[in-house]
């Protein structure tokens, strides 16, 4: 298949394009299989599932450091739900999930800045370690700020009943 690919291909800057762009297609495919899984994270996930995602997106956020930055903007433009996914998942999941989130939504609306995508390259996202103990210490302040959400909405449902009878 590389082959023929290759053969179709004009010069090998072309193949190696095709060949970065399948590559954020795979990992994001991946990515939304958890998201559409976890309703868009309105449902908790398994600890299994959320280290998974954050070495998703820390594995993407790797690959775009590695290749030509316009690539990944290329891939933002023909793929515009990919950034709406983005957005939603650094605000509804942990921190060390949202951190290679919001550095790819900025790399991929960033406007040639060399100081700015050194700043993200040196971001703590780089430097976010992951033990087991840590996903699950994570897990469970995500489903500790669910269950906050929720109490948070009972008693406003609790409040609205009693002011309206």
């Amino acid at each position: 298949m590389t082959n023929l690919v290759e053969l179709l291909c004009e010069n090998d800057k072309e193949f190696l394009k095709l060949q970065h762009i399948s590559v954020y297609k795979y990992y994001f495919k991946m990515v939304e299989e958890i998201f559409v899984e976890s309703n868009e994270f309105k449902r908790n996930i398994s600890y299994e599932k959320l280290f998974l995602l954050i070495n998703l997106l820390k594995t993407i956020w790797s690959k775009y450091t590695q290749r030509e930055p316009s690539l990944w903007k290329k891939y933002a433009i023909d793929h515009p739900e990919t950034l709406k996914m983005l957005f939603k998942i650094s605000f509804k999941t942990v921190e060390q999930a949202a951190c290679p989130c919001l550095c790819l939504l900025a790399s991929a609306f960033e406007i040639s800045s060399p100081t700015l995508l050194e700043n993200i390259t040196n971001s703590s996202c780089q430097n976010v370690k992951l033990s087991e103990d840590s996903v699950t210490n994570l897990a469970a302040d995500h489903k500790g700020r669910h269950k906050q959400k929720k109490h948070k909405k009972d008693r406003h449902q609790s409040k609205s009943l009693l002011l309206s009878g």
